[in-house]
């Protein structure tokens, strides 16, 4: 295969469009000021149905970087909650 010889490989890393480091800092500095007693952990997990590309094709060492929309699509979502006294 050509791209073998070239040492180019197929791999990819998605990031969310959306996110921001900026409020997720900010957020994490709020929660420090509640003590452990008082957190309840939430995580929220989904199922959606749109297509995106899984893998690039780049040199070997090298990364290929997408962005997904978390967005635009329809999402089936699951919450779930735990609290420890």
């Amino acid at each position: 295969m050509a791209l073998k010889k070239l040492r180019i490989t197929r791999k990819k890393a998605n990031l969310y469009k959306e996110r921001d480091e900026g409020k997720r800092k900010a957020f994490l500095e709020y929660i420090a000021s509640y003590s452990k007693e008082d957190l309840v952990y939430v995580d929220e997990s989904g199922i959606d149905s749109h297509l995106h590309r899984s893998h690039g094709w780049a040199k070997k060492g090298a990364l290929v970087y997408g962005e997904t929309s978390g967005k635009r699509y329809a999402c089936e979502s699951f919450i779930a909650a735990k609290w420890k006294p």
